[in-house]
């Protein structure tokens, strides 16, 4: 059934908007296993969960953790499945205290009462609330604007200073996070600083948030994703 629905869906979209997609049937799978999470966060931060699981897909593929491609299996590293990045990324000790210092936070915040703080390496639910909560924190007005969502999308990932337009001013569109869509022509570099202080920057392959929230929306709207209880 969810085979039959993705291919209504792929040809209607392909037919109106004259674009390649990049959800799959085992996308949707793994969405729909995640959704209760994804839900569970909006019902506790008041972020969509589409807009969790846009992130999830850009960050980790849909899977509990970092997938290895060398090892063939998923790793539970510290920052979670929606790589939450308090920085900095050459300090390990400093990075895994700013790390704790949220979960405490953020536990006591919209916790259940019990005194065990969890891991949002561990606890998928958790660390969907902490990724909810720290895209509110990236925003400037509520999320329901999609504006303000894009905004906040691209300060999930940090608004690079170098992501400027052709007058120097600073702009979600040319962060590949964002907006990235090598499968429609839409070629966006992605830049970052290595451990010993090098920067590497390529063409961002991988489909950027807002790509990814557009089709899932759509699949939202069509009751294919996140049916059980829509909002």
């Amino acid at each position: 059934m969810i085979r039959l629905l993705l291919i209504v869906f792929l040809f209607l979209t392909s037919v109106v908007e004259a674009r390649e997609t990049y959800i799959t049937e085992k996308n949707i799978v793994k969405i729909k296993n995640n959704w209760a999470a994804y839900k569970y966060a909006q019902e506790k931060t008041g972020v969509h969960a589409l807009a969790l699981a846009s992130i999830h897909y850009r960050e980790a593929d849909l899977y509990r953790g970092w997938y290895s491609v060398k090892r063939k299996k998923v790793i539970k590293n510290i920052g979670g499945p929606f790589m939450f990045d308090p920085g900095p990324s050459n300090d390990t000790f400093e990075f895994t205290r700013r790390v704790r210092w949220h979960e405490k936070k953020l536990h006591h915040l919209y916790g259940d009462g019990c005194d065990v703080i969890p891991r949002i390496s561990h606890d998928f639910n958790f660390a969907a609330v902490v990724a909810a909560h720290h895209l509110k924190e990236k925003a400037k007005c509520p999320l329901t604007n999609i504006e303000c969502l894009v905004y906040a999308f691209w300060g999930y990932n940090g608004r690079a200073a170098w992501q400027v337009d052709n007058n120097g001013k600073k702009t979600h569109r040319k962060s590949s996070y964002v907006w990235a869509d090598h499968k429609n022509g839409v070629e966006l570099l992605m830049r970052y600083k290595k451990k010993d202080g090098t920067i590497k920057e390529f063409i961002d392959k991988r489909p950027g948030v807002m790509v990814i929230y557009k089709e899932l929306y759509l699949l939202y709207k069509a009751g294919i994703i996140g049916n059980e209880n829509k909002n």
